[in-house]
């Protein structure tokens, strides 16, 4: 579902919890029915089957990487056999990628009071309480305390009604256990974002089990089975229709995750995002009974993982850059619920001009399509995450009031007359516009250097203000409380600068080529000398967007002064591990560039599969990889780039580069040549090394 601000964007991601009291459950008992093994494999439908399947007892609230994922997964798999697509790659249209992962009904928890005299009362999951998944296996019997020295001598377990507090603890540790009184309030499913491991943040629900974790000399007993892993398999589900151009895409897609389940409340997730897979899976039947011979490919996705980071999504943009040089995707998130006469047409763009979303909304101006200038903050944002890829995302939802997130997202709240429709303007559009060529982003000059601009005022007045340094920054808090931002002493876009935050770029051979330009990517630190982290004044917590990762508002004081060594302590490393620059290096007329990248869990470039250490006969090439082009897989019609991957981070590519700065291409000799003269590790080396200055 969608984070339409910075407000939205911390609640969901820091608030991993729970549920209020609702009617879903998993013991047959509601209107969430279950389906026969037929259409379970099937996969086609009204849009109402569709969702009514999705949100299923079988489906258990498809929770990423559980056993009612996997089925949701292989239900949509079946739909696109069905439609006639060809599986994106292999033979499977299941496609692994790795994810925090879990299967509810593993944790076979068992949570009791032991009064003073010995009575036991058995509560009782999604009555009495909710959990977040385990990572490990508890068996403890405590008191309860609400001293936490009391808790980490292992004397007792942390209960607080202050969530957050009870959240803080519960993070600090995977042996952790926290309990908090969510009495009467509106809480949310563990299910919906795993995030990073911690303990178990168990979340009382019920009045009796209030009371009588209030009683003297009460005790707690809790078991449970790991039911969660770090590094767990969860899918993605893609297919084609191959069109005449390979290199270019139509891509539609849904997330198909939800919240899970807990004991026997089950989140159905039908707006959030049964919905959207019925809108796509609608428009892929539509599409199909036309025999279209599509003039390039049309692609549809169905991602794992949007609920826990979107990183289904981030899984698969590796294999989008690799295969397509231009994309224009069509995300569908949450769209037909009831009482709505309108689709928003989010432009995933901050600062240029999206004609893709000016496209669909003009389609659909009888079903109430409008152009939204904001960025949605789903997959689709994700998979856009490039100067190739033009990303809209389709939805009605407003947020505020929204069921999301909890058992009663159920497929009474949807419209399926306005699902159809959904699915219609996509396929209609589809249809239209095959084999016209695509969208690219249009940059709003005007707009852009007016942000600029008034940052860059704001910027220099604070520098001469308090004297700032190169490596320092300042703290400010903005946006009516919504935006901490640290303006930094100077800005790093120019060989000159950007040499004193990595001077080991220096020491990297280069051969006869020097190093003539640095590219960074607006909105970042290292080119706009701001860094912004969203604030949450709720929960008083702060994002690091780059890295998911949540602060507390306590980490940082406003007014002060914070070196950039600082900062990135502070911030766990993520000043180090989000940076991103396209380093041009020139010898004579010759141009080459450097792309590098630091981010974790970096993926190889699938398409570079020529060994350059074995085909130079070179052992200091040991990694690199080249990329043919698609006319001969040996490199004999030229290749397109060198790419090398680190062991646990960062990734850096070597290609030529035309008068536009788009990727040339070149021969294998040249490509030898330039390996021989740039030393693309040592480069990558020197990334993953920066230096603050202290």
């Amino acid at each position: 579902m969608k984070m339409k601000n910075s407000i939205t964007i911390i609640a969901m991601l820091t608030a991993i919890l729970i549920l209020s009291a609702c009617n879903a459950t998993l013991n047959g008992n509601n209107d969430i029915s279950s389906v026969d093994e037929d259409t379970l494999a099937w996969g086609f439908g009204s849009a109402e089957e569709i969702v009514q399947t999705l949100c299923s007892q079988e489906m258990a609230g498809r929770t990423v990487g559980s056993s009612g994922g996997l089925k949701a997964a292989e239900y949509i798999a079946g739909a696109f056999e069905a439609a006639g697509l060809a599986p994106f790659e292999g033979e499977s249209f299941l496609i692994e990628y790795t994810d925090q992962t879990a299967e509810p009904s593993a944790a076979k928890t068992e949570v009791a009071l032991i009064a003073a005299d010995g009575m036991e009362t058995q509560l009782t999951a999604g009555v009495d309480y909710v959990f977040t998944m385990p990572y490990m296996p508890f068996d403890i019997q405590l008191p309860v305390s609400g001293k936490k020295a009391d808790c980490e001598a292992g004397e007792a377990v942390f209960f607080t009604v202050n969530y957050n507090a009870a959240l803080e603890y519960a993070a600090e540790g995977l042996d952790r256990v926290a309990v908090t009184d969510k009495v009467g309030k509106t809480v949310m499913s563990g299910n919906s974002a795993l995030g990073e491991p911690r303990g178990v943040l168990l979340s009382i629900l019920s009045e009796a089990a209030r009371e009588g974790l209030r009683a003297e000399g009460v005790q707690l007993r809790l078991r449970m089975q790991t039911a969660a892993q770090e590094a767990g398999t969860a899918y993605n589900v893609a297919g084609r229709f191959p069109g005449e151009n390979r290199d270019e895409a139509l891509l539609v897609l849904a997330h198909y995750d939800g919240s899970g389940a807990c004991g026997e409340l089950l989140f159905p997730s039908a707006y959030d995002n049964a919905s959207g897979v019925a809108a796509m899976l609608r428009a892929l039947a539509l599409f199909s009974e036309r025999n279209i011979s599509p003039a390039r490919d049309i692609v549809f996705l169905a991602t794992g993982g949007e609920e826990n980071g979107k990183d289904g999504a981030r899984a698969f943009a590796a294999l989008l850059g690799e295969r397509y040089a231009k994309v224009n995707i069509i995300n569908i998130d949450c769209i037909g619920h009831a009482g709505r006469d309108f689709i928003d047409v989010y432009t995933e763009e901050t600062a240029n001009i999206n004609p893709l979303a000016a496209a669909l909304a003009e389609a659909g101006a009888a079903q109430g399509a409008r152009v939204c200038d904001e960025t949605y903050s789903g997959d689709g944002a994700v998979l856009r995450e490039s100067g190739t890829r033009l990303a809209v995302t389709l939805s009605d939802a407003v947020y505020e009031g929204e069921k999301a997130h909890t058992p009663e997202d159920v497929p009474e709240l949807l419209d399926y007359e306005r699902i159809e429709a959904a699915a219609a303007l996509v396929e209609d559009y589809l249809a239209a516009t095959h084999a016209e060529p695509l969208f690219e982003a249009e940059r709003d000059e005007t707009a852009q250097a007016a942000v600029a601009a008034t940052q860059e005022e704001r910027r220099a007045e604070l520098v001469a203000e308090h004297k700032l340094a190169w490596n320092e920054a300042y703290c400010t808090v903005e946006n009516g409380g919504y935006t901490m931002c640290f303006y930094f002493g100077d800005t790093f876009e120019t060989p000159e600068k950007f040499l004193r935050l990595i001077p080991g770029l220096a020491e990297a051979e280069t051969g006869t080529y020097a190093l003539s330009a640095v590219k960074l990517s607006g909105g970042t630190w290292l080119k706009d000398g701001v860094m912004e982290l969203p604030c949450n004044p709720e929960q008083r917590t702060l994002m690091e967007l780059y890295t998911q990762q949540n602060f507390p508002i306590e980490t940082f004081t406003e007014g002060e002064k914070y070196t950039l060594a600082e900062l990135d302590t502070a911030l766990e490393g993520a000043l180090g591990e989000s940076i991103w620059a396209e380093l041009l290096y020139a010898a004579g007329e010759k141009v080459c560039a450097i792309s590098v990248g630091t981010g974790k869990d970096p993926v190889k470039e699938q398409l570079a599969t020529l060994d350059a250490a074995a085909l130079f006969d070179a052992a200091e090439f040991e990694g690199i990889f080249i990329m043919p082009f698609n006319a001969a897989s040996d490199g004999s019609a030229g290749v397109t780039l060198a790419s090398y991957v680190g062991e646990t981070r960062g990734k850096v590519n070597l290609y030529r580069i035309n008068g536009d700065g788009q990727i040339a291409g070149t021969t294998l000799e040249d490509m030898e040549a330039l390996l021989r003269e740039i030393d693309m590790k040592g480069i990558l080396d020197a990334f993953l090394a920066p230096e603050f200055g202290g």
